[in-house]
């Protein structure tokens, strides 16, 4: 019932069972700490075992930035990526001018925000608080018509471009801690 709200939430219950009795049988419960390894797991592509590699283990795999969909949808509206059409293309966009030590951070932040605000359809642009800022151009578009209301509930800073760049670093902490 708890994945009832993600797509393909069959297919993904129906794989994590087969991932937990693989991990009983083969890793004595525990999650291997492989790329390979993590990969031979039903369901898990390079994607996932680079996510997990990253946060579960602080190995960083040298892929650099994790493209999901969330990343590739948030950094074309935000204007950060340009004509890219693959998850590869806007990866080494992002890796342009995001640092390495970020990188991660910046992953799991745009996942986050891609779930919870900037959605695929619907997004939720009069509660966001880059839109609130006017530092999304997509937002400007989808809702010329409409005030934007003061985000609440999402701890968010802005801090100046560096010299010589035209970038606008938002931080945002979208963990429920308070």
């Amino acid at each position: 019932d708890c994945l009832r709200g993600v797509n393909f939430h069959r297919t993904k219950a129906s794989r994590l069972r087969d991932i937990a009795a693989i991990l009983l049988r083969d890793f004595g419960g525990a999650v291997p700490s492989t790329f390979d390894k993590l990969v031979s797991l039903p369901g898990v592509g390079p994607k996932v075992a680079n996510l997990v590699l990253s946060v579960t283990f602080g190995q960083v795999c040298g892929i650099g930035m994790v493209v999901d969909t969330h990343v590739h949808r948030v950094s074309r509206r935000l204007g950060w990526t340009t004509g890219c059409k693959l998850p590869e293309q806007t990866r080494k966009q992002l890796e342009e001018f995001i640092p390495e030590e970020a990188r991660e951070l910046v992953t799991l932040r745009l996942i986050g925000f891609g779930q919870e605000v900037c959605l695929p359809v619907h997004p939720r642009c009069r509660s966001c608080p880059l839109a609130a800022a006017k530092l999304c151009p997509s937002a400007a578009m989808a809702s010329e018509s409409a005030a934007l209301e003061d985000p609440e509930g999402l701890d968010w800073k802005l801090q100046s471009p560096s010299k010589g760049s035209k970038r606008t670093v938002i931080q945002i902490d979208l963990s429920d801690d308070d």
